[in-house]
């Protein structure tokens, strides 16, 4: 009997070590990419739930000069930017696209928009969106989805789109979770 135990035991060990170190590998090779810009926290809130549910690698768009550290400032800074047509510049990320086949693009709407230093990145790689899934997120503050689904479009004509959440403030993991769920991510 105390072979028998000790025979099962050693088995039962063995499976389990070779699922946990399956589980792993399955994390660490994930294809799936989860691209943000945040200014509050809210979309950055986004990205942390999204990576939790899917394990996928998490990249941070940022502007490039800095933006001013008030609120105010940065209102005012952004709206004379819009008003003239410039396009913010940003910080380079080390991100190779070809690796990913789905990507989760989160955003806050400024003035109607995605904020310029993510639109200024999204125009350098848009090449590396053709076919690629792409589901996308907005955090406002009361203006609802605005323009921001059709800005992630147009910039972006040859990637497959999924479904577009948007929320009004930080999401909750539930929204979060139903969202990756509706678009057949988790």
């Amino acid at each position: 009997m105390k072979t028998f135990c000790f025979k099962f035991f050693s088995v039962l060990c063995g499976f389990l070590m070779s699922s946990v170190s399956m589980s792993s590998a399955f994390a660490a090779d994930t294809d799936i990419a989860i691209i943000f810009y945040s200014r509050s926290g809210n979309t950055e809130q986004l990205a942390r739930f999204s990576s939790e549910f899917t394990g996928g690698d998490v990249f941070r768009i940022e502007p490039s000069p800095a933006y001013p550290d008030g609120y105010h400032a940065t209102v005012d800074k952004v709206k004379e930017e819009m008003n003239a047509g410039i396009l913010h510049g940003f910080k380079d990320i080390n991100i190779d696209l070809s690796k990913y086949d789905t990507v989760i693009l989160a955003s806050p709407t400024w003035w109607g928009h995605i904020p310029s230093p993510l639109e200024n990145w999204l125009k350098t790689v848009a090449v590396s969106f053709n076919g690629k899934k792409v589901v996308t997120f907005n955090s406002h503050g009361g203006s609802g989805v605005a323009n921001t689904r059709a800005d992630f479009e147009k910039v972006l004509p040859s990637a497959k789109f999924g479904t577009h959440l948007s929320v009004s403030g930080s999401p909750t993991k539930e929204q979060v979770e139903n969202w990756l769920k509706e678009n057949h991510i988790i």
